[in-house]
């Protein structure tokens, strides 16, 4: 149960769970939706473009409507990041989905995008994954997989938006 808000805010752990169905509650969940498809397919770039260039171009993306709820911003990038992993040679990972909710996300609470590993299972020598920090609130985008087996250690922080250096 996700207490009494009916847009499933307040319990970020089972609000996230891929298993849960993810439907629309409000029009600006389809709003979202589409920004978050937008903002998708300019994240499909971190195949060819440094995140040094990536974060500050997705960031500084003009959209009409921003969320100051991580949820819903979380639940945004899952749908585009699904319906991304259709089309043929896009990309549906942890690094994207992430990106994506940053870009989302309206707040005054310091926004901070984490790249992290951890010994790899079986074959895999190590393990990454990607994960938003937004306040105290830890947005993780995860598989079932990715939950199981030791915690990601955070190697790099990047707040976001990133700081402006000055020529």
């Amino acid at each position: 149960m996700l207490g009494s808000n009916p847009y499933g805010t307040r319990n970020e752990e089972s609000a996230l769970q891929p298993g849960r169905p993810l439907r629309y509650r409000r029009p600006s969940d389809v709003v979202l939706f589409l920004e978050a498809l937008a903002l998708s397919r300019a994240a499909q770039q971190v195949k060819t473009v440094s995140l040094n260039r990536l974060i500050p171009q997705m960031a500084s993306m003009r959209l009409p409507l921003r969320t100051r709820e991580p949820i819903a911003a979380a639940r945004a990038a899952q749908r585009a990041g699904a319906r991304a992993a259709h089309r043929p040679g896009w990309l549906d990972t942890c690094l994207t989905r992430t990106l994506v909710a940053a870009a989302l996300l309206k707040t005054r609470e310091p926004l901070t995008v984490h790249l992290g590993f951890r010994p790899g299972n079986g074959s895999l020598v190590v393990d990454g994954h990607a994960w938003l920090v937004a306040g105290e609130t830890r947005l993780d985008l995860t598989t079932p997989l990715q939950r199981a087996g030791a915690p990601y250690q955070s190697v790099v922080q990047i707040p976001w938006p990133p700081e402006q250096t000055t020529p």
